[in-house]
């Protein structure tokens, strides 16, 4: 499967058409996912303090992360290209299903972050070589995508962010609930 084209100045110009494809085209070019981020943000809200201590800045305001439970979570993985410099892909899943965020060279800025825990801001490790194929990842995309859709109690950002960090890390998971 290709999913590129080269222009005539040797740039490769995206065509793919969802996430998986974007995965798989890079592993096509020998990239490699070497670090995996689960990072947790806050919803937005409609409360109207802004003294509240999650209304962070003059921004529209944000839900208490009541119980560590009302939160969004996300997943950005650190990826290796063969030429050695390195991208970071965010991916998030929410009401509008999954969603890849053009991939950056430094680290993505998350609107709203809220650390995972007081001596960490993120669940992060690296991802062992055997595991770090982006095609990979596409195929546990492709499982977590058939026929799902998002339910906020059973198949969330949550449950996607997990799916993919058991997957790195080499324990079970079901892509059916």
């Amino acid at each position: 499967m290709s999913c590129s084209k080269f222009s005539g100045s040797g740039k490769i110009k995206l065509e793919a058409k969802s996430i998986s494809d974007h995965l798989e085209f890079y592993s096509e070019f020998g990239a490699k996912c070497i670090r995996f981020y689960r990072y947790k943000s806050h919803l937005p809200g409609y409360e109207s303090s802004a003294s509240s201590s999650e209304q962070l800045d003059d921004a529209a305001p944000r839900m208490p992360d009541i119980g560590g439970f009302v939160h969004h979570e996300g997943v950005v993985l650190k990826m290796q290209m063969m030429t050695g410099k390195v991208y970071h892909l965010q991916i998030d899943s929410g009401f509008d299903g999954l969603v890849m965020i053009k991939p950056l060279a430094k680290f993505p800025v998350i609107p709203d972050f809220i650390r995972w825990s007081a001596s960490e801001d993120f669940v992060e490790f690296d991802i062992p070589p055997h595991r770090g194929d982006p095609s990979s990842l596409a195929k546990v995309i492709r499982a977590y995508e058939a026929g799902k859709r998002f339910h906020l109690l059973d198949f969330n950002c949550a449950r996607f962010s997990s799916i993919l960090e058991r997957h790195l890390r080499g324990q079970k998971w079901r892509a059916g609930g």
